[in-house]
């Protein structure tokens, strides 16, 4: 300002809130399209600046309003503040012009203006009335409640349906879907702002930590002094894009799912949710926020809390504080409350990214990304920290407050409704504020020159080392540590496990005893088979050596013996035979003569019988005759009694001793002419096969014998640990079972893992430099000694080449370089992993970075050309 009195200027809009805390002003500055809000003192000084009220007059007036003195500094200092923020006419009268840029932000967050959607949406108000009515709230919360219940009804089926969009012929649908939903999410946002008699001049793209997005601004919003109005402004865009959601999910229930209308509809019913949910959220600064801070009537609520946390943090630091002025004890919880939980989730959002993300980049060995991402994460927490405990920091800072600051599921809004005069004191008197000091112009243009020269220099310095400098190209990878030999301890011989001598750690030598097995059994078995083939060879012997003399006279005595036998068995039988023949004839004769006696005896008694019906005999007659005919019948069943038992007598008996005297007869003669013959040639060779196999058996035994005692097939160190060995004692092992490993370590090989896109230019015999994770500090030469010959899957099975883009693009694939190692320290163990640097010879720069370029890219995307 000059020495002209100050003149407010006629075009700025001015809004009078009244609120809990008292009466307010929100004032627009349409240029640069920012706000502010002033005190009722404040706006009451305001008022005075016409361009013809003297600085003096204006002083009295507000001491004579307020009932509090004021300074001639402080009045000064207020119209400086306001003159920065371009309240005022300049001294030609003119307005104070901002030139409002089409691109806006810095790197992080980047600001693209499209277009003025003022006439669209003064056209679309008018045909689109019914949405901002009572009966179309009412009916759509009905709605998306009944398509809620829907969702939740068939939940399995639409997690059946999403995964059909897991293709990639669904990505360009996916997008044009989502951006069809976020022009609406936004428009929404700023009809409702044009219903309620606010200015939308301003929508466009966002990107946000190049991501991008979309936005609508409905900063005029700020204007409205009703509460309602301001957050349905807010609500809008949420509200809307879940009655798409709605209409979506009726959509994904009636249409098949064979058709594109049915899966744009399961796009929206996807990403809607999730997106409304998380817009939701009033610690993330999207629509949640602003319906938080309307509702609470509390402008800059983040911007604030975080102040005041930071505040809080210093003084229990016993720094000064920073805020000078009394905060209302409503606002002081409200802060904490909300600075707290926000401070909170904000750092825990950047330790997550800087645990995972950072993590995931340091294990795909991309040195570039990681340094780049660390460089934002630097400048996130960095402007955390200038948050808390540190100044208010510039415009461009303050658009880029966080990772949630806007995002295409917001209607922009800009959340810096700043205080041009600080808050009023307790009594009402204006806050004294020291004046800006004004620097020199000289001042201000070595400053703007400093950045470009150091800039400038930079450039330079980045293009020489581009052009002319070397570096060494250095392919790195995980790796993992391998013996270079690894024997097996195995049992030789199914046995109990008598006795382990060794433990883990300990060194044996080729041959030293590892472990003894029980041999009770085995040498029980050992003991028969010797006394068998003892008895066998005992045997051969007496066959080779042929019959005695004595054993053939014994024979023959034993031949006239059982002959003699044999005729006295016979003739007793002939005996017996004759004797039974003279008895049946005798017998055979009774009979004749019974049956004579008999057939006599019934002519007489049938010849009284005829005498008595005549009457000439007499009954005891009769009766006699009777009496004769039943003993000579009764003598004649006893003949033929005897005869059968005569017959029955068939001289078994007999006859079985004839046989067997025979038998023993012929026994007899024939081992003596057995013995007359001496032994066989076939009989010699069996016995001899028996003994030969006896033999086998009994070195079996032995052989099994001496495997009781398991010796260390190499030279090294017992890898096995020491819990299992002392498990192994009085434990049954099977033939092959593992006892104990033997690693030799004094020299390793470690297996390196590169990406196929690193392999070229890696050559056995370079120089290879390792670092194990267990000790970070050492490190570990070796040269390479082998290239596989195949490339493998990270499960590290080999796999067949693809034959699409696509399969292909499912899995990286690596191939196994080889490294020895000398390890006479021992420090490296089997199974050891860290990560290993191969140098593959120095390189210009300029190749370093083709070659990371080339694989940066694609090799679908060069096929395309």
């Amino acid at each position: 300002m000059g020495s002209s009195l100050p003149k407010l200027r006629n075009d700025l809009r001015i809004s009078r809130h009244v609120t809990a805390a008292g009466t307010s002003f929100v004032v627009k500055e349409p240029a640069s399209g920012n706000f502010f809000r002033l005190g009722e003192a404040e706006y009451f000084i305001a008022q005075h600046f016409d361009g013809k009220t003297p600085l003096e007059t204006v002083r009295q007036r507000v001491e004579e309003k307020f009932d509090a003195s004021l300074s001639s500094e402080t009045l000064r200092a207020f119209i400086n503040e306001l003159d920065k923020r371009h309240f005022f006419e300049d001294e030609r009268g003119n307005k104070s012009k901002k030139p409002r840029r089409r691109i806006s932000g810095n790197l992080l967050f980047l600001r693209f203006r499209a277009f003025d959607p003022t006439r669209l949406f003064d056209r679309l108000e008018l045909r689109i009335r019914f949405f901002f009515t009572p009966h179309f709230v009412i009916l759509s919360a009905v709605f998306i409640l009944f398509s809620v219940g829907v969702t939740i009804a068939h939940w399995d089926e639409f997690v059946t349906d999403v995964s059909r969009l897991y293709r990639i012929t669904a990505v360009p649908m996916f997008m044009m879907v989502v951006f069809v939903v976020v022009i609406a999410h936004e428009c929404a946002h700023g009809l409702t702002c044009r219903y309620f008699k606010g200015e939308v001049h301003e929508i466009g793209f966002l990107l946000i930590y190049f991501q991008p997005a979309m936005y609508c601004n409905v900063s005029d919003a700020w204007l409205f002094p009703e509460k309602s109005k301001r957050m349905w402004v807010g609500a809008a865009g949420p509200y809307f894009e879940l009655f798409l959601w709605a209409l979506a999910v009726m959509a994904w229930r009636i249409t098949e799912s064979d058709t594109s209308i049915n899966d744009a509809a399961l796009i929206v019913v996807a990403t809607s949710s999730m997106k409304t949910f998380l817009n939701l959220n009033p610690l993330l600064k999207w629509d949640g926020y602003y319906l938080l801070s309307d509702w609470l009537e509390v402008p800059n609520l983040r911007r604030r809390s975080f102040k005041y946390v930071g505040d809080l943090l210093r003084r229990l630091a016993g720094l000064p504080s920073r805020i000078a002025d009394a905060i209302p004890r409503r606002e002081r919880w409200i802060y904490m409350i909300y600075g707290v939980v926000a401070t909170f989730g904000s750092f825990s959002i950047l330790f997550y990214v800087l645990v995972t993300a950072g993590g995931r980049l340091v294990e795909g060995r991309q040195p570039t990304v990681v340094m780049l991402s660390m460089s934002l994460l630097f400048l996130k927490f960095r402007r955390r920290f200038r948050r808390l405990f540190g100044k208010r920091s510039d415009s461009a800072d303050d658009l880029d407050d966080d990772f949630d600051d806007e995002s295409s599921d917001a209607g922009f809004r800009a959340d810096h409704v700043e205080n041009s005069f600080r808050a009023e004191t307790d009594k009402g008197e204006p806050s004294r504020s020291d004046p800006t000091p004004v620097k020199s112009s000289r001042r201000n243009k070595s400053r703007k020159l400093r950045p470009r020269a150091i800039w400038s220099i930079i450039g330079v310095v980045s293009v020489a080392v581009f052009l002319f400098g070397h570096s060494e190209l250095r392919v790195s990878g995980p790796f993992n540590i391998l013996p270079e030999e690894n024997d097996d301890v195995r049992a030789p011989v199914e046995a109990v496990v008598d006795t382990i001598y060794v433990d883990e750690g300990d060194e044996v030598r080729k041959g030293d005893l590892i472990a003894q097995l029980s041999e009770v059994d085995l040498r029980a078995e050992l003991r028969k088979t010797e006394a068998d083939l003892a008895a066998k060879q005992a045997r051969l012997n007496m066959l080779i050596v042929g019959t005695r003399p004595e054993e053939i006279e014994l024979a023959r005595k034993a031949v006239e013996t059982s002959a003699t036998k044999a005729q006295q068995a016979l003739d007793l039988y002939n005996q017996a035979k004759r004797s039974r023949e003279e008895r049946l004839a005798l017998a055979e004769t009774t009979i004749k003569k019974g049956e004579e006696r008999l057939l006599y005896g019934q002519k007489s008694l049938q010849m009284q019988e005829e005498l008595i019906k005549e009457g000439l005999g007499s009954i005891h007659q009769v009766d006699e005759a009777a009496e004769q005919v039943a003993v000579r019948r009764r003598e004649l069943e006893e003949a033929r009694a005897l005869r059968q038992v005569i017959l029955a007598e068939d001289l078994a008996e007999i006859r079985k001793d004839v046989a067997i005297t025979e038998k023993e007869a012929k026994e007899a003669e024939a081992k003596l002419q057995i013995l007359m013959a001496g032994a066989r040639k076939e009989e010699i060779e069996a016995l001899q096969a028996e003994l030969t196999s006896s033999e086998t058996q009994r070195a079996f035994l032995q052989q099994q014998l001496e495997g009781t005692r398991v010796l260390s097939p190499a030279t090294g160190i017992v890898a096995t640990p020491s819990r299992l060995l002392k498990e192994l004692n009085r434990q049954l092992v099977k033939k092959g079972d593992l006892i104990a490993k033997v690693y030799a370590l004094n020299k390793v090989s470690a297996q390196i893992l590169i990406s196929e896109k690193e392999i070229a230019g890696i050559a056995v015999g370079q120089k290879v430099e390792l670092r194990a994770r267990a000790y970070p500090s050492e490190t570990f030469e070796g040269i390479v000694t082998s290239i596989a010959t195949s490339a493998q899957g990270t499960s590290g099975s080999e796999e067949a080449p693809a034959t699409t883009s696509a399969t292909s693009a499912t899995g990286s694939k690596t191939i196994v370089v080889t490294t020895e190692i000398e390890n006479q320290s021992l420090l490296l163990k089997p199974g050891m992993t860290g990560q290993a640097k191969i140098f593959c010879g120095r390189r210009s720069v300029r190749d370093l970075a083709t070659r990371r370029a080339a694989q940066t890219l694609k090799v679908d995307f060069w096929s395309w050309w």
